[in-house]
């Protein structure tokens, strides 16, 4: 998975040989400094030589694979992102 920032996913969530990863970046904004989560999801295979390659396209097959990891990614980012100050309560 392409990483522009050269740095480690957060969190991988792995189904069969499809994979999501969940990579956090800072990015400047007027306001200052702001961490913003992005998506990369890929699909692992083996080529006519045997080496492992990697892919952003997906068979009809993969669907609910992909569909599961993805769900499974966005559980897990809504859970990080419990409210910082609940005093409505």
């Amino acid at each position: 998975m392409a990483n522009t920032n050269g740095n480690r996913p957060t969190h991988k969530i792995a189904v069969g040989a499809t994979t999501v990863a969940i990579w956090n970046n800072v990015i400047q904004t007027p306001d200052g400094e702001r961490n913003m989560e992005r998506v990369t999801i890929d699909r692992r295979y083996k080529d006519k030589d045997g080496q492992w390659q990697s892919t952003s396209s997906f068979n009809t097959s993969d669907l609910p694979r992909l569909i599961l990891a993805l769900q499974e990614a966005y559980k897990w980012l809504a859970m990080k992102k419990q409210p910082e100050d609940d005093e409505s309560v």
